[in-house]
């Protein structure tokens, strides 16, 4: 009875994270006269639901004049907003919705979660590439007494995770800078990172860094960052408590955590590459039961993608290190058919060949983007606008397809004079294929249109 009370306490983790089917807006004493639902079209299937926040500015006749979003709203949304009228105005209205984001092989490889270098930590990876023994043996003689701006520890961790585990002296320095950052400062970015993450099998070093993770975690109950920072290490020493940690935390990459996390415990992964983050080891006293039973029960396409790409991935990673547990067929055969089940076009598989699987999708910068541009049509100045002396920024998230189209092309911010001659250029930039490993892939980026009036 225990077991069964365990599976469906697991199963309530994995169920539906949000979704608001409606539109709620803040403060209370808003009054909405006209609203306008966005038009799905033919989007009645083969897409993710998720949860988006945006601050939409509401000029003194009460229209919408400006959007802000949390995370980056799709075309048909934003001109449904556009659409919408208040009784009154000279206001910020918080909206929370729903949208559709229609999925593509990429996108279901993307459900795992990724991290992204910030430009101070490229600084650091850069810099550590250029130390050498002495040098870092300094650097690390002469650590601040805070975590400052150039990231030294940052680089430090960069350079050690060169070394590999067969280097004592690295393996311990690495667990020093990350206990200490996680003491210190347990927002730091690269904690989210396979940088920060230890063996199974390095018992000292888990109970000591675990725990630290855990006072961070009452300390910051509601910071991003340090739930992220405490899921990634524990995944891998006790998924049991990174699925609680991030199941009592709402925010925007929980359900990708969850089925991440449970995929790592349901292959009992104990172990990855600091450098990359591929699953290096397994041992079958980690396999947990009872996570495999949650994933295969889960109702949440989203928790499922991500649980079924991370194996899919890990099977890879795995079948490299001869470390595949016995009875991965099986169990991966039952997850796809369960993701099957949810959305019959996945393109995810059990193929476990020790070769990285082609087709991923990447999140790359847009000053890096900017160079293979091949078309770039300017935006002309909207007379209305210009009319009524706004300027600003649009800044646009766009998906880029296989042979450098620009697939679909969300709003993140804009004065909304400016959106509509902004979206319809932009959409006409065409780039060179991005390519990883030979292979051509798909790209998301961050595009960026400024008008600036004249003097």
């Amino acid at each position: 009875m225990k077991q069964r009370h365990s599976f469906l306490y697991l199963a309530a983790l994995l169920l539906p994270i949000c979704c608001q089917s409606e539109y709620a807006a803040d403060p209370p004493k808003v009054v909405i006269t006209k609203q306008v639902d966005p038009d799905w079209g033919t989007l009645t299937s083969g897409y993710l639901l998720e949860q988006r926040e945006i601050n939409l500015g509401v000029d003194a006749g009460g229209e919408p004049y400006s959007i802000q979003a949390k995370t980056a709203i799709p075309d048909n949304v934003v001109r449904a907003l556009m659409q919408w009228r208040f009784k009154t105005g000279n206001f910020v209205a918080s909206l929370k919705f729903a949208v559709r984001v229609p999925l593509t092989p990429g996108l279901e490889r993307a459900q795992t979660p990724r991290w992204t270098f910030t430009a101070p930590l490229t600084a650091a990876k850069k810099q550590a590439s250029e130390l050498d023994a002495a040098g870092a043996a300094q650097l690390l003689a002469n650590l601040p007494n805070a975590e400052e701006p150039d990231n030294p520890r940052a680089v430090l961790l960069f350079y050690f995770a060169g070394k590999g585990a067969s280097d004592p002296g690295a393996a311990q320095a690495r667990r020093d800078l990350i206990l200490w950052l996680v003491r210190v400062y347990p927002q730091d970015p690269i904690l989210s990172s396979s940088y920060a993450t230890v063996s199974a099998s390095d018992a000292e070093a888990t109970s000591s860094i675990k725990q630290a993770w855990l006072n961070a975690v009452k300390e910051y109950p509601q910071d991003d960052l340090v739930i992220q920072g405490a899921a990634n290490f524990l995944r891998l020493i006790d998924p049991m408590a990174a699925i609680k940690l991030v199941a009592s935390h709402h925010w925007e990459g929980q359900a990708n955590w969850l089925g991440a996390v449970a995929a790592t415990g349901a292959l009992g992964v104990n172990g990855v590459s600091p450098e990359n983050g591929a699953a290096i080891s397994s041992s079958p006293a980690s396999v947990n039961a009872s996570l495999r039973e949650a994933i295969l029960k889960s109702p949440d396409l989203k928790v499922v993608l991500s649980a079924m790409a991370t194996t899919s991935q890990m099977a890879h990673d795995l079948s490299a290190h001869n470390a595949l547990p016995a009875d991965f067929g099986p169990f991966c055969e039952s997850a796809l058919k369960h993701t099957r089940d949810l959305y019959s076009q996945t393109s995810l598989d059990c193929d476990a060949t020790p070769a990285k699987p082609s087709g991923s999708l990447q999140r790359i910068g847009g000053n890096v983007m900017e160079a293979n541009i091949i078309k770039k049509v300017q935006p002309t100045y909207p007379q209305a606008a210009k009319n009524r002396r706004i300027q600003g920024t649009v800044e646009f998230l766009a998906l880029i397809d296989r042979q450098g189209v620009i697939e679909r092309l969300d709003l993140v911010k804009a004065p909304l004079a400016l959106y509509d001659e902004s979206y319809k250029t932009v959409m006409q930039w065409r780039y060179r294929p991005t390519r990883l490993n030979g292979e051509p892939i798909e790209v998301i980026t961050d595009l960026i249109v400024n008008y600036t009036l004249s003097q």
